[in-house]
């Protein structure tokens, strides 16, 4: 119970810690983190609304929920990335447990995504979607998504140290992983012969319940299983590359 307290008020630090660094000399603060994807979301909008004509009810609210959701797993992922590298003093003179460090960034970006739920709610209001006990899954997803995001953030921030050239294959696989899965894009746009590979991308279930909270729409409790099995064997790998890879952070820092 105490190594949990203790492991509880270690990432409370770490968090306010990156919290202070990500606002520092910012005028409008964590408004940021909503005036970005709402900038990508009216840029999108004109690409796939009027230009390809995506066919699907209430467009800016579909493409805006996807598109929050989407800047908490991306930003996640890539500042988590240097986690061990910018707190190498850390990690060299303090006894904590080394996932601390890329958890902490990944909870900053979800208090982020969380700040952002009033915005999604009132587009809600504005296009007149029904507010359902659905949304009772919310919290749920999020837990779900955390578990998955953070898992592979850790490997990943692992791995970056053992291997520094890591970093630009990210940035390459996550413009390869935000355009196959249904961001701007509706699911059932994508052909027949290719579902069976989409079907391999673990965010496409999240971002499939995600929306559907937020557009008003039936939601399948067997899509939030199958995101929940997904987070969790991800979570056993990332605890498996954790355990064989960390006794070598140290040294290679």
């Amino acid at each position: 119970m105490y190594n949990l307290r203790q492991n509880i008020d270690i990432l409370l630090v770490l968090v306010q810690k990156e919290l202070k660094v990500k606002y520092k000399n910012s005028l409008i603060g964590f408004l940021w983190s909503i005036l970005n994807p709402v900038v990508l979301s009216i840029i999108f909008y004109f690409a796939f609304k009027i230009i390809i004509r995506v066919q699907t009810n209430n467009y800016p609210l579909f493409l805006t929920a996807g598109l929050f959701l989407w800047q908490w797993f991306q930003v996640s992922l890539l500042n988590s990335l240097n986690s061990f590298i910018h707190n190498r003093s850390l990690v060299k003179k303090l006894a904590f447990n080394r996932y601390l460090l890329p958890m902490s960034i990944v909870v900053t970006e979800m208090i982020h995504l969380i700040a952002s739920l009033p915005a999604l709610f009132i587009m809600m209001v504005i296009f007149k979607v029904q507010f359902t006990a659905n949304m009772l899954f919310l919290p749920i997803i999020i837990v779900e998504s955390f578990i998955l995001v953070f898992a592979i953030s850790l490997m990943f921030s692992i791995t970056n140290v053992l291997f520094r050239d890591l970093e630009r294959i990210i940035l390459l696989l996550l413009q390869v992983v935000f355009y196959a899965t249904p961001i701007v894009y509706t699911a059932n746009m994508i052909p027949e012969e290719y579902k069976i590979i989409m079907a391999l991308n673990p965010f496409l279930p999240i971002f499939e319940f995600w929306r559907s909270l937020f557009l008003g729409l039936d939601v399948s409790l067997s899509i939030l299983l199958h995101c929940l099995g997904s987070a969790v064997i991800f979570l056993l790998l990332a605890i498996m590359h954790y355990k064989k890879y960390i006794h070598l952070i140290a040294e290679r820092l």
